[in-house]
């Protein structure tokens, strides 16, 4: 039997790995046809598919598994051709730029960052090395990123706020000015701002 994916208890077929927790998912496992499942010690003889990896933590064995079943695919090193980098971009060794990316004056790029497809990033921002912005993620002025961080697809960061002074005369907006600053090893959820 070859393996060749990971999926849950109910939609694993004979070419998948599932993961079964523990034991409140018994049921789930005793009706899986998953072809082998990740098991805690407590489970091995629950009903359910006969092949079993028994693991002290099937979590992170399902996390291990993940990375080898399912691999993220490598691009080149390249700055496609569609991209727009302004003056002044300071670019770090195997960088990746992506489709209609724009990159903004004075923005520091560390070694090895993938910038995705559509991203804008504006004057001064700072990447560390191996930031990884998925599509159409914007990153405004003031912005310092550390090493290692992933901003999934749509994030925005250090947008203006929504500051305002009011009075008799109505309101006025009033700029927000903090920048934002994500230290080393910050993972950030698509769509976030």
């Amino acid at each position: 039997m070859l393996l060749r994916r990971l999926r849950s208890l109910e939609r694993a077929d004979a070419d998948a790995l599932a993961v079964c927790l523990g034991a409140r998912y018994r049921e789930a496992l005793a009706d899986s046809r998953a072809g082998a499942v990740l098991v805690p010690e407590s489970l091995l003889e629950a009903a359910g598919p006969t092949t079993r990896i028994v693991v002290a933590d099937p979590a992170r064995a399902a996390a291990e598994a993940a990375r080898l079943l399912h691999p993220v695919r490598a691009t080149p090193a390249a700055i496609d051709p569609t991209a727009r980098l302004a003056h002044g971009v300071r670019l770090g060794r195997s960088a990746r730029i992506g489709a209609y990316a724009v990159v903004g004056e004075d923005v520091t790029i560390g070694d090895r960052v993938v910038i995705g497809p559509h991203v804008v990033i504006e004057h001064g921002v700072v990447l560390g090395d191996d930031v990884r912005l998925d599509a159409r993620v914007v990153v405004h002025q003031g912005a310092v990123l550390g090493h290692r961080v992933w901003c999934q697809a749509g994030v925005v960061l250090a947008g203006q706020g929504f500051g305002f002074a009011s009075d008799q005369e109505g309101h006025r907006r009033t700029p927000q000015v903090g920048g934002c600053v994500l230290g080393d090893d910050v993972e950030v959820g698509s769509g976030s701002c």
